[in-house]
C-alpha cells in the first residue's frame, strides 16, 4: 500500500470526494444554466419595464385627474373672488401629491392664482384688475398656517408663458417638453388646460408644473441584475430621467446647463454606448423579449439594451431603456445552481463527517496533546485537561506531560514564576550572577511572632503563620511583584526585575494597602488566645544587585545589597513609631499624590552624611480622610518641623499638645522625648541607637 500514514489516507479520500462532487454540480448546472438564462432575464428586465411606466403614467394621471378637478372648481367663476376657496383645493392636492410642485390658474385679464410647494411652502396671488397690479405672497407651513406674508410687484404676467399660450381651446390637455424649473433648478414638464365658455371662448387657463426626481429615485431603487442601469430618454435621445448613480460629465466652462443632457454626457461609458447602439438602431429581434434589444461592447465585456416605448397620449416619443451586462443574464440560473449546490453539500457533508469520524479517533487528540504542552509552556496549569484515547502512544504522551506540569507547579513555588519561565524557555544552564537594578522593596511581617509562638500551640502557629505569608504572597503577586524570599515569618519582596516596571512604589503601596484591610477583617473574626497580631510593612526605593544568586547547586533568584538591609530595618521601626506601614523618601516622593501620608520623623544617616525622611503610608487618596486625622497629621507635622529646626519649646508645647488629645501614639510620645532631651541624638526609653542603623542584628540578612 504506497499511502501508509492515516493522515494522508484520510486527506486523499476528502479530495477524491470533493473533487467527485464538484464536478457533478458543475456538469448539471452548467447544462440547466443554458436552457433558462435568457428566459428569467426576459423575465426581470419585462417586469421592471413594466413597472416604471406604470410608475411615471400614474404620475402624469394624478396631474391629469388634479387639472379636471380644479377645472370644475373654477368654471365660469372669477377666479380672484374665489381665490381662498381654489387656493386651499391646490394646497390639499400638491400634498396628495408630492410629485406635483405647483398649481395654478390664470384668467385673460392676467390675475394669476398659484399654491407651490418648492423651494418653499408659499400662496401667491396677482390682481390685475385695478390700475396697477397687486402680489401678494403668503408664506405657510404644513398645515397652511400663515407664517410670513410679502407685497410683490406683480411684474409676472402669466399670459406671456408658454403653458398659457399653448393651451387649445378644444380642452385638451398640453404636455410641455421637459424642461428645468427656474425656481427650483429641477427637471420637470408643465401641464396646462383651457376653460372656455359656451361660445368656445378661452375664460382662463390651469395649470400644473411636475416633477420627475421622484422618478429618477425610483429607478435607482430598480434592482437590475449584474448592476445594470435603467433611464428614460425623450424623442430626441435626450435624457429626462436617469437613477442618481449615473454620473455625468463635468461641462466645460462656460457651457450652459440649462438643457437636457445627450447620450454621450454619460460618465459610465458602457451606458453610453450600449444606449448609442440602441439609438442608431441596431437592434436584434429576441424570442421571449418584446421591444428592442442592442447589443454593444465596452471594456472587455458585452452589454444588452433594451427599449421599450411609452403608451400614446402623453409624453409623446419617451422610451425606457434598460441597459444590462450580459454575464448579468446567467444569474437567472443561480436558482438551479443554488439546487446543485445544495446536492453538493449533501456530498460534501457525507464525506466531511466520514474523514472527520476516522481522524477524531487519532489526530484530536495528538491536537489536543499539543495544546496542554502549550499551556504548560505558558504555565496555565489550570487550562490543562487530560486527554483520553484508545491509543496506548496518546496515553503514554498525556502521562508525560502530566507528570512535567506537576513537576512544574512545584518548581514555581520554589522560585519567580519569570524566573521558572527562563529556565524553561532557556537553551543554556542557569549559571550564578546578577546585575544592578533600581528596585522597589517591599517588607512585611508578623509584629512580636516570638510572643505568638509561646502563647499558641504550634498547629495555630502554623495556621496563623500560613494565613499571613499566603495574605502577603497573594496580594505582591496581584501587583505583578516578585517574591525574594521567606524568613520565619517575613517575607521581602521586589519590583523592577526580573521586569522592569514604572511604577513600582505604586504597587508596592497598594500591596502593603490590600494587605492591611485583609489582615484587619481576618483578625475581627480572630477565636484564639490573646490579642491578634499585626503585620508590619516597609517600602523604600534604591538600586540593589539582583540575578541568581547561590551556588553551582543550588541557585536562587534573589536581590543583595545595603538597601535590602535598610528595608528590613524600617520595618523594625514601625515599633518604635507605632506605625504599621513606613515608607523612605526615595518612595514616597513617586507616588504622593496618590496615597495619604504622615511625615513620621528624618533620621540622620551618619556614615553615610545623609538624611532619611520617613512616612507612614495612611491610606490610599481614593479613600476620603477624615477630618480628625487630617487635623491630626498636620499638627504632627508642624510639631516635627519645630523640633527638626531646634525650636525645642516650640515643638514640645506642640507635641504635649498631641499626647493629651492622643496618648496612644507612641510616635508623639517619642518625639515629645526627644525634645524635653534637647538632643535628637539621645533616644531615651530605649530608641533605636542611628548610628548603629545598618548593623541588623542576628538572624536578619545582612548580619
Amino acid at each position: 500500500m504506497l499511502i501508509k500514514s492515516y493522515k494522508s489516507a484520510f486527506v486523499t479520500l476528502f479530495v477524491v470526494l470533493l473533487v467527485g462532487t464538484v464536478s457533478a454540480v458543475a456538469v448539471n448546472a452548467y447544462r440547466r444554466a443554458s436552457e433558462v438564462s435568457l428566459a428569467l432575464s426576459a423575465e426581470t428586465i419585462a417586469e421592471i419595464s413594466e413597472k416604471t411606466v406604470q410608475r411615471t403614467v400614474a404620475i402624469f394621471e394624478a396631474a391629469w385627474t388634479d387639472l379636471e378637478v380644479n377645472e370644475l372648481a373654477v368654471g365660469g367663476r372669477d377666479i380672484l373672488a374665489h381665490q381662498e376657496e381654489l387656493l386651499r383645493l391646490f394646497w390639499r392636492q400638491i400634498h396628495l401629491t408630492p410629485q406635483l410642485l405647483s398649481l395654478y390658474v390664470a384668467d385673460q385679464r392676467g390675475s394669476f392664482v398659484q399654491a407651490r410647494e418648492q423651494p418653499q411652502l408659499v400662496t401667491r396671488v396677482i390682481d390685475r384688475t385695478a390700475e396697477r397690479p397687486r402680489e401678494a405672497l403668503v408664506y405657510r407651513d404644513r398645515d397652511y398656517r400663515a407664517i410670513a406674508h410679502i407685497n410683490g410687484g406683480g411684474l409676472y404676467d402669466p399670459r406671456e408663458g408658454p403653458w398659457f399660450q399653448a393651451a387649445r381651446p378644444d380642452g385638451r390637455v398640453y404636455w410641455s417638453d421637459v424642461y428645468r424649473f427656474s425656481t427650483t433648478g429641477k427637471l420637470g414638464v408643465t401641464a396646462s388646460k383651457a376653460i372656455v365658455d359656451d361660445a368656445g371662448r378661452v375664460q382662463a387657463v390651469l395649470g400644473v408644473d411636475i416633477a420627475l426626481e421622484s422618478l429618477s429615485e425610483f429607478l435607482g431603487e430598480q434592482r437590475i441584475a449584474g448592476g445594470g442601469a435603467a433611464l428614460i430618454l425623450d424623442r430626441g435621445h435626450r435624457l429626462v430621467v436617469w437613477p442618481f448613480h449615473l454620473r455625468l460629465k463635468p461641462r466645460p466652462p462656460g457651457e450652459s446647463g440649462e438643457g437636457l443632457p445627450e447620450i454621450a454626457d454619460l460618465a459610465d461609458a458602457w451606458v453610453a454606448r450600449a444606449v448609442s447602439t440602441l439609438a442608431e438602431g441596431r437592434v436584434n429581434p429576441v424570442d421571449g423579449l418584446p421591444g428592442e434589444l442592442a447589443v454593444s461592447e465596452s471594456g472587455g465585456a458585452r452589454y444588452l439594451a433594451h427599449a421599450t416605448e411609452f403608451p400614446p397620449g402623453f409624453a409623446d416619443g419617451w422610451r425606457l431603456v434598460i441597459v444590462v451586462p450580459e454575464a448579468a443574464l446567467l444569474s437567472g440560473a443561480q436558482r438551479l445552481l443554488g439546487e446543485s449546490f445544495v446536492l453538493s453539500l449533501i456530498i460534501l457533508a457525507v464525506a466531511v463527517f466520514v474523514v472527520y469520524r476516522l481522524a477524531a479517533r487519532f489526530f484530536e487528540p495528538v491536537e489536543r496533546l499539543a495544546r496542554n504542552a502549550e499551556l504548560i509552556r505558558d504555565f496555565r496549569f489550570d487550562a490543562v485537561q487530560p486527554v483520553p484515547s484508545r491509543f496506548r502512544e496518546i496515553q503514554a504522551m498525556d502521562r508525560a506531560l502530566c507528570g512535567v506540569r506537576q513537576g512544574l507547579m512545584a518548581l514555581v513555588k520554589l522560585v519567580p514564576v519569570e524566573m521558572a519561565r527562563e529556565l524553561i524557555h532557556s537553551a543554556g544552564e542557569m549559571r550564578p550572577g546578577g546585575e544592578v537594578r533600581e528596585l522597589t522593596l517591599l517588607c512585611c511581617g508578623i509584629s512580636g511572632f516570638g510572643g505568638v509562638c509561646r502563647r499558641l500551640p504550634p498547629a495555630g502557629v502554623t495556621a496563623l503563620l500560613t494565613a499571613r505569608l499566603e495574605l502577603y504572597s497573594r496580594n505582591v503577586l496581584r501587583q505583578r511583584g516578585t517574591l525574594d524570599q521567606y524568613l520565619s515569618d517575613t517575607l521581602m519582596a521586589f519590583w523592577g526585575a526580573p521586569l522592569a516596571v514604572d511604577d513600582g512604589p505604586a504597587r508596592a503601596c497598594r500591596a502593603a494597602l490590600q494587605s492591611r484591610r485583609m489582615e484587619d477583617r481576618e483578625n475581627a473574626r480572630w477565636d484564639l488566645p490573646g490579642r491578634p497580631p499585626q503585620s508590619l510593612f516597609a517600602i523604600h526605593t534604591g538600586p540593589a544587585i539582583v540575578g541568581n544568586i547561590g551556588s553551582a547547586s543550588r541557585i536562587s533568584y534573589s536581590a543583595v545589597g545595603e538597601n535590602l538591609e535598610l528595608a528590613w530595618w524600617l520595618r523594625e521601626l514601625n515599633h518604635r513609631y507605632g506605625t504599621r506601614i513606613l515608607v523612605s523618601a526615595a518612595s514616597q516622593q513617586e507616588v504622593e499624590e496618590a496615597f495619604w501620608w504622615r511625615r513620621v520623623d528624618v533620621l540622620p544617616l551618619t556614615d553615610l552624611g545623609l538624611e532619611l525622611p520617613l512616612y507612614e503610608l495612611i491610606d490610599d487618596r481614593a479613600t476620603a480622610l477624615p477630618a480628625q486625622v487630617e487635623e491630626s497629621v498636620a499638627a504632627y507635622e508642624l510639631a516635627l518641623d519645630a523640633l527638626l529646626a531646634g525650636d525645642w519649646e516650640a515643638a514640645e508645647g506642640q507635641f504635649r499638645e498631641l499626647a493629651r488629645t492622643d496618648p496612644a501614639d507612641p510616635s508623639v510620645r517619642l518625639m515629645l522625648r526627644r525634645a524635653r532631651a534637647r538632643d535628637l541624638r539621645i533616644c531615651p526609653g530605649g530608641d533605636v541607637g542611628l548610628s548603629g542603623l545598618f548593623g541588623p542584628p542576628a538572624g536578619l540578612p545582612g548580619s
